[in-house]
């Protein structure tokens, strides 16, 4: 009979979303409901003790202090955008200390982000909100993020938030109460069972709208795989095994483009991630997608979304998802732009990008 009851500790940071607080108390108010005993407490904190404002402008009052004493069984940390730089220090020094006191430290959405800049992920397998991934990945090279629905390594858990909290709070009190508990609190819940965490965030997000060749397929892969360093169109066709001129027929035929706007298209969308994301200087994120130059990045990058680098990163920075979608964008230049990526996919392969941590 489980006697002792199990402090859970949420610190709620500026700007998270209601969503995901909601979620998180009203899992362990779900499943103390079906115990008929108060097991799960939880506690909400702030970094300063003082009222927190979500995302939505809500304010939200904290019901503990940060300087909680004793052992805590589960500490969650939540965040949505990267916070002010002035309150990092503050962040880092909080996350710190919920790590010493805590059996098991938890992070969703945009704060395992803080947790690996805090240096607490180092060496570790982790993952984020999939829209992070990214910048996550250029920002914190001693971490390996993937993408899942939730990863437990050692006393850390990372999630993607929103609705996989669900999968990842459900598993966690199943490990507490065993699977029979799980699964009636997934029913009461209106919930299938828990996903398995090996799942992709977006399970179909890899797959190209439209295309149902597997060589076009392969050949997308390959663009996807070969981003910082881009291999020629030529290239390509010899690892699908198609002529160049195949290839290029088939990618009109398929997707009604050519193999080199699209290539260039996936650069720009992953400079995107890490243009509202990462604090990658723009230099840095013009390695980052393989271009020679932080000119001819910046050329690219106008013609397929009609702002600068720096303009679209004032504009649309810290917002989920990304603001420009650039799949179905008519170009002003193709024909430039498709220079651009032959001529740069031609030049020598750079050195892997020394990733930089958001100060």
């Amino acid at each position: 009979m489980l006697a002792a009851a199990y402090q859970v500790r949420v610190l709620v940071l500026p700007g998270s979303t209601e969503l995901d607080l909601t979620l998180h108390q009203e899992l362990f108010r779900v499943a103390n409901g079906l115990l008929n005993k108060s097991l799960f407490c939880v506690d909400i904190l702030t970094i300063d003790d003082q009222n927190v404002t979500l995302a939505n402008g809500r304010a939200i009052m904290p019901t503990a202090t940060l300087n909680l004493s004793g052992e805590c069984a589960l500490s969650i940390v939540l965040s949505h955008i990267n916070p002010d730089p002035a309150l990092i220090p503050v962040i880092h020094s909080a996350v710190r200390k919920l790590a010493k006191t805590s059996t098991l430290i938890a992070a969703a959405d945009q704060a395992p982000l803080l947790l690996a800049s805090a240096g607490l992920l180092d060496g570790r397998i982790a993952t984020c909100h999939v829209d992070l991934m990214l910048a996550a990945r250029e920002s914190y090279p001693a971490v390996e993020f993937v993408d899942q629905l939730w990863i437990r390594d050692g006393d850390f858990l990372t999630y993607p938030g929103h609705l996989s909290t669900v999968d990842t709070m459900v598993e966690y009190i199943g490990e507490i109460l065993g699977a029979e508990f799980a699964e009636a609190l997934s029913a009461e819940l209106i919930s299938h069972s828990p996903r398995s965490p090996r799942l992709s965030q977006r399970s179909t997000r890899n797959t190209v709208e439209g295309n149902n060749d597997r060589r076009v397929q392969k050949a997308v892969d390959i663009m996807r795989s070969h981003i910082e360093a881009p291999l020629s169109i030529p290239a390509i066709a010899e690892k699908v095994g198609v002529s160049t001129r195949s290839l290029e027929v088939l990618w009109r035929n398929v997707l009604g483009s050519s193999p080199q706007l699209f290539y260039m298209r996936e650069r720009i969308n992953h400079s995107c991630s890490l243009l509202l994301f990462s604090g990658l200087s723009i230099t840095e994120i013009s390695c980052a997608c393989g271009f020679s130059s932080g000119a001819s990045f910046s050329r690219a990058f106008a013609d397929l979304t009609g702002l600068s680098p720096r303009e679209y990163r004032r504009k649309h920075g810290n917002k989920i998802a990304p603001a420009v979608l650039l799949k179905n964008r008519m170009t002003r230049r193709a024909q430039s732009v498709e220079a651009v990526a032959s001529g740069a996919a031609k030049r020598e392969p750079r050195s892997t990008l020394k990733g930089t941590r958001v100060s």
